[in-house]
């Protein structure tokens, strides 16, 4: 991740006594922002797909998808799924494939 200098901002953020002495003992002064900043991008892109995991709950419906209903037609259908990736890998073997 890159920080443009021109897009930062300045916040106050209060931290545990134990995890600030933990940062300042394993992080040199100068690398604490990115540290920070690294973590909670983390952090945020795991919110992100928590968000999405909820907002799509209740999207799938068994009715709607009864050729899929069994672990055995779930097989089949990942199986079919890479099957076909790899039959166009193959067709693509040797040439350069820039799209």
């Amino acid at each position: 991740m890159t920080m443009q200098k021109s897009s930062k901002e300045r916040i106050n953020v209060i931290f545990p006594k134990d995890v600030l002495n933990e940062l300042r003992r394993l992080v040199p002064s100068k690398e604490r922002s990115r540290v920070i900043v690294e973590a909670t991008a983390a952090r945020l892109a795991l919110l992100r797909q928590q968000e999405a995991v909820k907002q799509a709950a209740g999207t799938w419906s068994d009715e709607d998808y009864p050729e899929l209903n069994t672990e055995s037609d779930l097989e089949r259908w990942v199986a079919e799924i890479r099957g076909s990736w790899q039959t166009r890998q193959r067709l693509f073997e040797g040439e350069d494939a820039s799209f």
